[in-house]
């Protein structure tokens, strides 16, 4: 929302954009980093639309969604499908995290306890 902002040296300003390479730099220190980089997108070699159906995917099912069955809808290897389902699994916690349940919590479909169970003098 800021803008750019260097990693390296914190200053906000209008990188300059190289042309041979996917990176911005920074006019102050010169250090270079692309878009992606400190997301969960970092390093990745799939499409971003691969991502965005995989969260679509990942968070329309009631019960999940199994590494598998992302591999089949994807169409990527199973390690890759397992390592993406897991990244967005650990950040939806750290999102999860941040903001603690408050007031009046309803849950649907879930079975608290079991059969009371009379007490014994």
């Amino acid at each position: 929302p800021q803008g750019f902002i260097c990693p390296h040296c914190g200053h906000q300003h209008e990188p300059v954009r190289l042309r041979t390479r996917a990176l911005l730099q920074c006019r102050h220190c010169h250090h270079q980093a692309s878009l992606t980089a400190g997301t969960i997108f970092a390093d990745t070699k799939l499409p971003l639309t691969t991502w965005l159906l995989a969260m679509f995917l990942l968070t329309q099912q009631k019960n999940g969604i199994s590494a598998l069955e992302l591999k089949r809808h994807l169409g990527v290897s199973y390690p890759s499908a397992w390592r993406l389902k897991h990244k967005l699994l650990q950040v939806m916690k750290e999102h999860d995290d941040q903001k603690p349940l408050v007031g009046i919590i309803e849950v649907d479909d879930a079975y608290w306890g079991g059969e009371a169970h009379a007490s014994t003098p």
